[in-house]
């Protein structure tokens, strides 16, 4: 599959994502892969170079994004800033942080046979290119308040505010996932271990991704 070459240079992730979708779209993805022998699973499972491959999608989702994007909140034409928390940083983060301010967070491959958690500091935990300087302040003030009050409105505000963040983490991993698909490694596993699995769950999974749609984050929650 040439995916990779036909998203590599779209620079703004959640465009690059919304056209690794359609490409995957022409492939058909075949009934026979579920009969695939789970032997030949695990050992695709246990390939460094699947791992590898693997590694190097959690590495992207966390990347930051390469271009300046807009900021999240409906009708504003600002710019984003390139680390808005989803969880407040002197809020929640700063409570279950240690000493040194760093938390424990969870890895985003799911094929790591380490530990599954990591530790970060709070500056860079749960970040994103989410609001610009003003809706920084302003939006999210009367949730984050001390004394904020546990209302419908406060929590639509917090729970709008994750659904940003999990957009934008999704619209990286959809597009390092393409890139990814097309590798001459991948090609390798599944050839050597007799495994279309890993091609076909791959594109399924592409064919069927469905970012958060825009009218989600423009819900009129503010």
């Amino acid at each position: 599959m040439g995916l990779s070459n036909e998203i590599e240079d779209i620079l703004d992730p959640y465009i690059a994502a919304d056209e690794a979708v359609r490409l995957c779209r022409r492939y058909k993805v075949g009934k026979y892969s579920a009969a695939v022998e789970s032997d030949d699973q695990d050992k695709t499972m246990r390939d460094s170079r699947f791992l590898g491959l693997e590694h190097k999608i959690s590495i992207a989702v966390e990347k930051p994004a390469p271009v300046e994007l807009n900021c999240c909140s409906p009708g504003c034409q600002n710019k984003s800033v390139k680390n808005s928390h989803a969880l407040q940083k002197n809020g929640i983060l700063g409570t279950l942080s240690d000493a040194e301010g760093r938390i424990l967070q969870t890895k985003i491959t799911p094929f790591s046979k380490s530990n599954p958690m990591k530790e970060i500091g709070v500056r860079y935990a749960s970040v994103f290119p989410g609001y610009c300087k003003t809706c920084e302040q302003t939006v999210f003030s009367r949730a984050e308040r001390h004394n904020a009050e546990i209302d419908l409105e406060n929590v639509s505000l917090l729970l709008w505010r994750a659904l940003c963040f999990i957009r934008f983490r999704r619209a990286q991993e959809v597009k390092a996932r393409a890139m990814m698909i097309s590798k001459p490694q991948m090609y390798d596993v599944i050839k050597e271990h007799e495994d279309p699995f890993v091609g076909f769950s791959s594109t399924f999974y592409l064919k069927n991704s469905e970012l958060l749609p825009d009218r989600w984050t423009g819900s009129g929650v503010i």
